[in-house]
């Protein structure tokens, strides 16, 4: 695949690739999931902030690095290798949407800190099971002073250690085609993170808001049209789907060098047919993975409509990394159901991210609306 890149993104991606192997190493992962885990992968985030991947595709004007959005996913794709946490996903996520949505003031309010390693930040502005899902979750009232929110969001991650969560209202009695995004700080009275137990034990949070008021205007978002709202989905799925790639490919490459280092009956694991049958199956998928998620990146960040691209990018990567891992359990035998070994860090890691903005049957669905087959 680096036939596909320019010499700086080949440079680009092996310089991540150390910093994430030297900073992400798995006891990391293990210790942000431990219950009731309050963890801040300071170090990490130190160093990449330091490395400039928090300014890498924002504008110039705000001390950003100007670069496409494509270069985002190959550093998205070098994260997923390691499991980096799902709190630097999610505040990239975030400032994608300030930049997209925001004016000035939010870029200058939000985006600086962020670009400077300041600020941690998650969204939910589209439905976690199905990211072509934008409705506003949360009913907004104006009031003499501003807003008031009330209502809940589900399964919004990291927002209760967090500095900011992005949020979408409607307003009942208003133009109900004016899409409104709001920025909630812990801070303010009213807002309620019951965390969610999950399977893979990453941080997931019911945020319940009884007439929370946001006052502050580099708070209010009117989003100029809801092409923005979907961009900022669009965006957000095709770097998910550049991680997933990522994942998929380091497990194919520690399931191979067990079978190299393994022998059964004096042979190596690796010798055997039915063996290699398996790996190529799953090379074959990642690659055929690889291709549709940097053809989404790419439509992305060149600002075009992009939704039969990102459905099919997430349904082949949905499928790859899940082969890649049960695969690789079934070739490293016993050793593969073995929480001691670090395999099932990833086999869990797939699971949510499968589910995460719409599984097989919502990518279909998505790929059915936007090739109109039925009229």
């Amino acid at each position: 695949m680096k036939l596909l890149l320019t010499e700086s993104q080949v440079e680009l991606q092996g310089a991540m690739r150390k910093l994430f192997e030297k900073e992400c190493p798995p006891s990391l992962v293990r210790e942000l999931q431990a219950p009731d885990s309050k963890v801040q992968p300071k170090q990490l985030w130190r160093a990449l902030a330091d490395a400039g991947v928090f300014a890498l595709s924002f504008p110039e004007d705000v001390g950003g690095l100007g670069a496409e959005l494509f270069d985002l996913g190959l550093v998205f794709q070098e994260a997923g290798r390691v499991l980096c946490p799902t709190i630097v996903g999610g505040s990239i996520a975030f400032a994608l949407a300030v930049d997209r949505l925001g004016s000035g003031i939010h870029r200058e309010t939000w985006l600086r800190p962020f670009i400077a390693g300041e600020l941690r930040a998650s969204t939910a502005i589209w439905n976690p099971s199905d990211a072509s899902d934008l409705r506003a979750r949360l009913e907004a009232k104006p009031d003499e002073n501003g807003w008031r929110l009330s209502g809940t969001v589900d399964f919004v991650p990291n927002a209760d250690v967090v500095d900011a969560v992005m949020v979408s209202g409607k307003n009942p009695a208003g133009d109900q085609q004016q899409p409104l995004a709001f920025i909630l700080t812990p801070d303010q009275p009213g807002c309620q993170f019951v965390r969610h137990q999950t399977f893979n034990r990453e941080l997931q949070c019911l945020v319940v808001l009884d007439g929370v008021q946001i006052t502050n205007s580099h708070c209010i978002i009117e989003v100029r049209s809801e092409s923005d709202l979907r961009w900022v989905s669009d965006a957000a799925m095709a770097l998910q789907c550049m991680e997933m790639v990522g994942g998929a490919q380091a497990v194919l490459d520690q399931t191979v060098e067990y079978l190299k280092n393994r022998e059964q009956f004096g042979r190596s694991l690796a010798s055997f047919q039915a063996v290699q049958h398996l790996i190529a199956d799953v090379r074959v998928a990642i690659e055929g993975a690889r291709m549709v998620a940097y053809q989404a990146a790419w439509r992305v960040g060149r600002g075009d409509p992009a939704d039969r691209e990102v459905a099919v990018a997430k349904f082949h990567c949905n499928e790859a990394y899940k082969l890649a891992t049960l695969n690789a359990h079934q070739l490293w035998g016993g050793m593969g159901y073995m929480r001691e070994t670090d395999l099932h860090l990833w086999s869990e890691r797939a699971k949510a991210a499968e589910l995460l903005g719409g599984a097989w049957d919502i990518q279909l669905g998505r790929l059915e609306r936007a090739l109109d087959l039925n009229g």
